[in-house]
């Protein structure tokens, strides 16, 4: 008899039931598969924020931070010295400190910034113990091994602290909490221009617009930023309100938006279309100790602000104004942030040391 490779009814009814289950979960299995990978692809790799090195610069404790656009050379302000420290970060895990260059006026530095092309650094200065008077020292060859002092310029304002170059290097603008006033220096004759521009109560950290014609101011006494227009030295609307005691301020690299940290622990998000709050970030952390930093990433992706009394550094997504990823925790109150250039490390100072921080990606 011939045998046959059918299978009988109820063996086939089983034997098709077990494959369509099998087909099922395979099938099952796949998509959960697929769709697992599309939402690892879409989520986005934040920065490590890890710290990779520590410099103990000593003396007094930082009072500013500047940084070359080549990323190479990292300069600290005394707070109890008139000069300032270079520290060669071309290998940010091996920094090295140089010799502290002094400007000789007996001044105490309050603050950094350095030119667009890396050419001059800018140190402003306050007179101890008053600090009623104020001046503005200059350093050459910032970008290289041999940066030197050129130069002091007088008459600045009471307590002067914050300062901003903008874009193209011709300008300088510098606050003095003190007198209430504003400096406007000449960058490419190094002279002060002779009159002062009034923001506000309390002026503090100041901002340029990318095109440079633009520039933002906090009021730490009126809770408010003002918008001056560089070309008539007029101020641009109404004073923009903010959170309490504003201090530092940061533009956006496209310049669309403001980050404006706050001693209240806030950081109030001002578009600059409208010139209106449009967000405000809690990071549930007041700042009363010294300059409460924050600085942004080239790319304009995340914003890291200090919360001093949690002694870290948290960084704030730009795209939805929450904060995310690692918080950088400190030993001491964090104070000063610059951001690399190249977008490769963050230095915090934190009392009389600087936290080099790695934020590239996983």
């Amino acid at each position: 008899m011939k045998k046959s490779h059918l299978l009988n009814g109820k063996t086939r009814r089983s034997f098709l039931a077990l494959v369509a289950t099998t087909f099922f979960l395979v099938v099952a299995f796949s998509l959960h598969a697929q769709e697992s990978s599309e939402t690892d692809a879409k989520t986005p790799k934040l920065p490590v924020n890890k710290i990779i090195a520590t410099v103990s610069v000593g003396l007094a404790g930082t009072a500013g931070l500047a940084i070359t656009p080549d990323s190479n050379i990292l300069y600290d302000g005394d707070v109890g010295f008139s000069g300032i420290i270079p520290i060669n970060v071309s290998d940010p895990q091996n920094p090295v400190i140089g010799n502290a260059i002094g400007t000789g006026s007996g001044g105490g530095i309050t603050n950094l910034a350095i030119a667009p092309k890396g050419n001059t650094l800018y140190a402003v200065e306050s007179i101890n113990p008053l600090w009623v008077e104020g001046s503005l020292a200059l350093f050459t060859n910032a970008s290289s091994p041999n940066a030197a002092y050129l130069e002091t310029i007088q008459g600045l304002g009471e307590e002067p602290g914050g300062i901003a170059v903008n874009p193209k290097g011709t300008q300088l603008y510098i606050t003095d909490f003190g007198s209430a006033s504003v400096n406007v220096i000449d960058a490419k004759n190094n002279t002060l221009v002779p009159y002062q521009l009034q923001a506000g109560n309390g002026p503090t950290g100041l901002a340029f617009t990318p095109n440079g014609k633009y520039v933002y101011i906090a009021n730490f006494y009126d809770n408010t930023v003002v918008v001056i227009d560089t070309v008539t030295q007029l101020l641009v609307g109404s004073p923009i309100t903010v959170g309490s005691s504003p201090q530092s301020v940061v533009m956006a690299p496209k310049g669309k938006t403001v980050y404006v940290t706050n001693q209240d622990g806030t950081v109030s998000v001002i578009d600059t279309a409208t010139n209106k709050v449009t967000a405000t970030i809690n990071t549930n952390s007041p700042n009363n100790h010294a300059c409460p930093g924050s600085a942004i990433t080239p790319d304009g992706k995340y914003f890291y602000v200090v919360a001093q009394s949690s002694l870290q550094v948290v960084m704030v997504s730009t795209a939805t104004n929450k904060i995310l990823g690692t918080a950088v925790l400190m030993p001491n109150f964090p104070s000063f942030i610059v951001v690399a250039p190249n977008g490769k490390t963050a230095y915090i100072a934190a009392n009389d040391e600087i936290f080099v921080v790695d934020i590239t990606t996983n």
